[in-house]
C-alpha cells in the first residue's frame, strides 16, 4: 500500500524496522506463554484456539518465557533506537512500537491483563490488525497518513470477530482460571448482534472509504460469504476456522489488491 502510494523502497529501513518488530511481537507472545500456563492446561487446542501447549508440552518452566520475553523486549527497542538514530526509522515508527509493545504486554500481564477483564479482544485486534499495518507503512512510507488508518479498519474489525470466535473456544477454562474475556461476560445473542454487526460494519466500511480502489472493493466483497459462514457457525460449534478463514482471506485479497495496483 506504501508503495502504491508512491513511497520509495530502502532494503535497510524495512529490514530493521521488520527486525524490531519481529522480536517485540516475539516477546509479546512469550509474555502471553507465561501468563496464560494455568489456562492453557485446561484448554483443548485446535490450530486455531488452546493456546500452543509449548510450556505444557515440553515441561519447561514458564518463567523462562517470561526471561524470553524481556530479552527479546531489550534487543527488538536496542535496534529500533539504533535504527532511529541513524536516520532509518521516524520517531512516529518509534512511538507506534513503544504503544503496540505496551498494549501487547498489557494483553496478559499486570497491571492492564485487559484480557482477563473483557478488553482483550478489542486490544488483540487493534495491535495485530490495525496498528501493525500502520507500523509497517510508516516504515516503508516514512510517515502515518489517513488512508493507511482508514484501510486497516476493515481487517480489524474482522480480526475482532476472529478473536471472539476463538476465545468462545477456550470460554469454558478461561472461566475456570478467572480470565473473564469479553464472550464469558456478555450472553450468547447479545455475542451474536455484535458479530453480525461488526461484520456489517467492515464491509460497509470498505464500500463507504473513498480511497480504496474499485479493484480493492470488489477483491474484498469476494470474502463476505466466507464471513457469513463465521457468522453462522459463531456459537455454534467450538472450532473457530470459519472466522480465521475470513481474516486471513480477507488480508490475502487486500495484499494482492494493492501489489497489482502498484506493479500496475
Amino acid at each position: 500500500m506504501a508503495l502504491a502510494r508512491g513511497a520509495s523502497w530502502s532494503s535497510l529501513s524495512t529490514l530493521l524496522g521488520l527486525g524490531a518488530a519481529i522480536l517485540v511481537c516475539v516477546s509479546i507472545h512469550f509474555g502471553n506463554e507465561y501468563a496464560d500456563y494455568e489456562t492453557d492446561k485446561l484448554t483443548k487446542r485446535t490450530p486455531y484456539s488452546g493456546g500452543s501447549g509449548a510450556l505444557q508440552d515440553s515441561g519447561l518452566d514458564k518463567n523462562l518465557a517470561l526471561s524470553g520475553a524481556i530479552l527479546a523486549m531489550i534487543l527488538g527497542f536496542t535496534i529500533a533506537f539504533f535504527a532511529f538514530l541513524m536516520g532509518h526509522l521516524t520517531l512516529q515508527v518509534l512511538t507506534i512500537l513503544g504503544l503496540a509493545a505496551f498494549f501487547g504486554w498489557g494483553y496478559s500481564l499486570k497491571p492492564l491483563k485487559l484480557a482477563w477483564r473483557g478488553w482483550g479482544e478489542i486490544d488483540n485486534a487493534l495491535l495485530g490488525a490495525w496498528l501493525l499495518p500502520i507500523y509497517g507503512y510508516s516504515v516503508i512510507h516514512h510517515r502515518v497518513d489517513t488512508l493507511i488508518m482508514a484501510a486497516a479498519a476493515p481487517f480489524a474489525m474482522l480480526a475482532f470477530l476472529n478473536l471472539l470466535a476463538t476465545h468462545w473456544a477456550d470460554q469454558e477454562a478461561d472461566r475456570a482460571v478467572g480470565k473473564y474475556t469479553l464472550v464469558t461476560k456478555i450472553s450468547i445473542p447479545q455475542l451474536r448482534i455484535l458479530y453480525l454487526l461488526t461484520m456489517l460494519g467492515a464491509y460497509t466500511w470498505v464500500h463507504w472509504h473513498s480511497q480504496y480502489s474499485p479493484l480493492v472493493k470488489l477483491s474484498s466483497f469476494i470474502v463476505v460469504p466466507v464471513s457469513l459462514w463465521g457468522f453462522v457457525s459463531f456459537t455454534k460449534q467450538h472450532n473457530p476456522a470459519p472466522s480465521v478463514f475470513a481474516m486471513v482471506a480477507f488480508l490475502l485479497v487486500q495484499i494482492f489488491s494493492w501489489g497489482y495496483i502498484y506493479v500496475s
